[in-house]
């Protein structure tokens, strides 16, 4: 009997002291509420109305280790100092950068910088834009051509002091967020027939004679500040060897050796299980890249033995790869077509005028000048206007 007497009481009394316990208020479950959402650790939460059957006396509190989130243990390896300081800076350089570029006229890519500073990031938080050839005028008012968040220093070509109508012109843009337009000064801005000559290097500048003549002459050297400039034979000019001759037996040579090496690669890689297409794939970045460069300048007259140095690297990358690969002629037809639809295209193009449509009766035919020469008629233009009139 008493064990049952026992029993009831302590069903009765338990769930009331847990009721009391869970039990807040509206204001109580507000302040809960505000205090979690700020992280507020440090703050004491003192409900008084809870129980205290179930509050620990002091001295159990202090045996209880208090953790502070923020003071975490540094993993061991952990880099700091540098790094945890470039990465609170986002996405902004440690060092200021500046973007320079020869616009060559600055009015007709207002709309595309104003763009560019709008939707990429990388223009958007550059400190300094500088932009060379602006063939601005006096006319034009520095408001119609500055985008948000920059202030603007210029300085335009003056006529009557360079003895130049259009050209030249400076235009420097700084960036409002890293510097502020009262700390910067213009010193001087000058203007001199003497900024329009462009100095030499001798070193660097070399002399070839291309001359077909029957009856050659002798060429005086050319001097530069007493300097006798150096003679050469063949020279490398935006990645492709121009001889005197004007045969391409260097550049062919040069190429296949390249491609060659990267063979190597393209057969390792077949060797590691990679696909076909991948294959495919680095061959056309790698390979095919180097043996199609400017191929529309040199091609043409390369010799017979020349091209068959050429097309068996494609065939050799074909036998790895295990696919068929476009033939280096199909290449050089195909991107002669294209450039020369660019040109058509493009009125402003220097060689727009070499294509020269007949009548209206022949219509989608270019006029096709006779040549007298084999590497005339294997040039570029005959070459593209003979694929242009095929076409029709």
């Amino acid at each position: 009997m008493q064990y049952f007497v026992f029993y009831v009481l302590f069903l009765t009394l338990v769930p009331q002291v847990i009721l009391g316990f869970i039990t807040y208020s509206w204001e109580e479950l507000l302040n809960i509420r505000a205090t979690s959402t700020h992280h507020h650790y440090n703050q004491e939460y003192d409900f008084p109305e809870a129980d205290p059957v179930f509050c620990l006396p002091p001295s159990t509190m202090d045996l209880i280790p208090a953790g502070d989130p923020k003071q975490r243990r540094r993993k061991r390896g952990k880099r700091s100092g540098l790094l945890v300081r470039l990465r609170r800076r986002a996405h902004r350089a440690p060092l200021p950068s500046i973007l320079l570029a020869n616009v060559q006229s600055f009015d007709n890519k207002v709309d595309e910088i104003r763009a560019r500073v709008t939707f990429q990031r990388d223009i958007r938080d550059c400190n300094v834009l500088c932009f060379t050839e602006t063939w601005l005028t006096r006319e034009t008012l520095t408001e119609s051509v500055q985008p948000a968040g920059f202030f603007t220093h210029r300085a335009n070509r003056n006529k009557h002091l360079s003895g130049k109508k259009r050209g030249g012109g400076v235009c420097l843009m700084i960036n409002e967020t890293w510097c502020d337009h009262n700390n910067i000064q213009e010193l001087k801005s000058f203007c001199s027939p003497d900024l329009e000559f462009l100095t030499l290097n001798v070193n660097k500048t070399k002399e070839m004679i291309v001359d077909f003549r029957k009856k050659q002459r002798e060429h005086p050297p050319i001097h530069i500040d007493g300097t006798v400039v150096e003679k050469v034979e063949s020279f490398k000019f935006l990645g492709v060897h121009i001889t005197d001759k004007l045969n391409w037996s260097t550049h062919t040579d040069s190429v296949v050796k390249k491609a060659q090496q990267r063979l190597f690669n393209l057969r390792r890689l077949k060797k590691f299980g990679l696909s076909p297409k991948a294959l495919t794939n680095f061959y056309r970045c790698t390979i095919e890249s180097i043996l199609s460069g400017c191929i529309t300048a040199w091609y043409g007259n390369c010799s017979a033995h020349n091209r068959k140095a050429l097309q068996r690297v494609v065939r050799s990358a074909q036998r790895i790869t295990g696919g068929k690969l476009p033939a280096l002629q199909d290449t050089y037809t195909t991107r002669c077509h294209r450039k020369a639809i660019k040109i058509i295209k493009d009125n402003n193009h220097p060689s727009h005028c070499l294509f020269t449509p007949l009548s209206s009766r022949r219509r989608g035919q270019y006029r096709c000048i006779k040549a007298g020469t084999e590497r005339l008629k294997n040039s570029f233009y005959l070459k593209a206007i003979r694929l242009l009139n095929s076409h029709h």
